[in-house]
Order: structure tokens, then sequence, then C-alpha cells
């Protein structure tokens, strides 16, 4: 989400790319489930997989977590006394509200003036950790899934076996030659409308999508699947909850972003917009959308959507 602040306006839309900016994220949001302790456990591993998948710029990821989680727990340290104090004089100006034996009204003065001056000092414990947490989980959201050990490194692909005969081709040709000679596919056209490497499908082309769309939705239907059709688009902080940070090969995410109209539903606070919203890449992120923040039955899973 890096890069330009170019937009363009469609009525009292405002579109952007590659966008900066947390997006705003509801308190009943739900938050990334990341095992943060098992990278603190396994930092080698999770730096490899860096390596190994060429996500050089998160390689020392691992090791900053580290660090962070060694200043958080010293933090809890500095403050035990103080959360112990400000703990104190919470309950005993609760016994005083409470008129309870013990306690005056000089008391309750003594003990306000004390809260008084912790108070500078919890709101930066509270700050501070809070800081800390949020970099942490950003650092961990970075790092890409562990790589199967049977996956294999480098640049050249391994052979595993071929499905049906290999056709005997003394010139193979590509799919966009085949695509261009049958009038299935137009690239020139499509890069007019939407850039470098976006198609259009023609004739032939298009039936045959629908076709096997149609074709893989029976199978799924016979095997037990419900059909769903999710919306395209889901608010940003779904999207960040499923861990969907799409890159290109620079490090560059590529995650579209459509920022909302200012003016605030009847559920919002004065100090709260409309949450952005990303273009969902794959209907999983839409799906998992759709069961957040709910409770289903062990009896119900697995949901074969």
């Amino acid at each position: 989400m890096s890069g330009g602040s170019d937009g363009e306006r469609d009525g009292n839309m405002e579109v952007f790319t590659h966008v900066n900016a947390a997006p705003k994220r509801p308190s009943i949001a739900p938050k990334l489930s990341i095992d943060i302790k098992h990278i603190r456990k396994n930092p080698d591993l999770y730096t490899k997989t860096c390596i190994d998948r060429n996500y050089l710029a998160q390689k020392d990821n691992p090791q900053r977590i580290i660090q962070l989680f060694k200043a958080w727990k010293q933090l809890q340290v500095d403050a035990r006394d103080v959360r112990r104090q400000n703990n104190h004089i919470q309950d005993r100006l609760a016994s005083l509200r409470r008129r309870e034996a013990g306690t005056t009204l000089d008391e309750q003065d003594h003990l306000l003036v004390q809260a008084e001056t912790l108070k500078p000092t919890l709101t930066r414990i509270f700050s501070t950790e809070a800081e800390l947490d949020d970099e942490i989980e950003s650092l961990a959201a970075e790092l890409p899934n562990l790589t199967s050990e049977e996956t294999p490194i480098g640049e050249e692909p391994r052979l595993l076996g071929y499905i049906n005969e290999r056709p005997g081709v003394s010139a193979p040709v590509n799919h966009v030659d085949i695509g261009k000679h049958l009038d299935l596919l137009d690239f020139a056209a499509a890069s007019n409308t939407s850039g470098w490497g976006w198609y259009f499908l023609k004739n032939e082309g298009a039936l045959l999508e629908q076709a096997l769309i149609q074709y893989a939705l029976s199978v799924a239907t016979r095997h037990g699947f419900s059909v769903v059709s999710p919306p395209s688009m889901v608010y940003s902080h779904i999207a960040s909850a499923c861990g969907f940070q799409p890159r290109d090969q620079g490090g560059e995410q590529q995650s579209y972003m459509i920022s909302q109209p200012e003016k605030r539903s009847p559920f919002e606070s004065e100090h709260e917009g409309k949450p952005q919203m990303t273009l969902a890449g794959t209907a999983e992120i839409p799906f998992a959308g759709m069961k957040a923040n709910t409770k289903m039955e062990e009896t119900e899973l697995p949901l074969q959507i």
C-alpha cells in the first residue's frame, strides 16, 4: 500500500491505489490471528522463509519482533509499581464511595491528588504498550506463510510428471498466440482500457469460461457444497484480518482501495467515518467476513462453500 496519491473522482466516491495510510478500523472489527509466540521461538525459520520466497525486505522482521517484545516485557516490569499504586487508589476510592468504615473525605482528596499525579505516567505506559503491540502485529503480518519442505527452492522447475500423453509438438505455441489466432483473446484492446497484462475474452473463449464455471459449480454441489456469490468489495479491516497483503516483485503491495464518503451513518460516532474498502482478490476473504464474530457449532464444520 505504497506509492502515489493520485485519485479519480466519480460522484461522491474517490478511488485510490497503493494507499499507505492505515484504514479506519471499527472497535468490533475482527483482529489478525497470528502465532507471534511461534515467530519469537523460531526466528531463523521465518527469516529463511523470507529469503527463500524473495521477501528480502521482511527478513529482519523476526529479530525486530523479538527486540520489541523484550521492550514490552521490560515495560511491564517498570510499570508494575505504578499499576499497583493505581489499583490501590481506585480500591480506596471505591470504598469511600460506598462509605465504608475507615475512609474519610480528607482521604478522598488525598487519593484524588495521587491519582492525578499518576495519570501522566499511566497514559504514557498505555500509549507505549499500544505502540509496541501495533508494531509487533504489523511486522508479523508482513511475514509470508511458512513454506512446505517439499516445495523446491530456486528458479529451475522440477518436472513431476504428465497428465495424459504429452502431445508431440515440434514447435510449441503459447496461449497468447493460440488466443489471437482463434480470435479468443484481445490483449491490445485491454491494454488501452486496463493496462498491460489484462485481456478481453471473446467468442468461444467467453463461452468456455462460463461453461467451466457451470461445470465446477455442478460438481461442487453434487459433493455437498453450497453456492454463495460474495461481494467484490470488503472493508479493509476484513482483508487485513485475513492476511491479505499481495505484493509485486519490488515489494510494493497491490491492494486497491476505495475511500468512503465522509457522511456518517447513525451507527457511527462523531469521530468515525465510513471504513475504507478493498477490492477482494479472492472469494475466501468475503467468505471469512461472512462468518466473522460468529459462533459455529462443531457439527457444522467443515463449512463447504
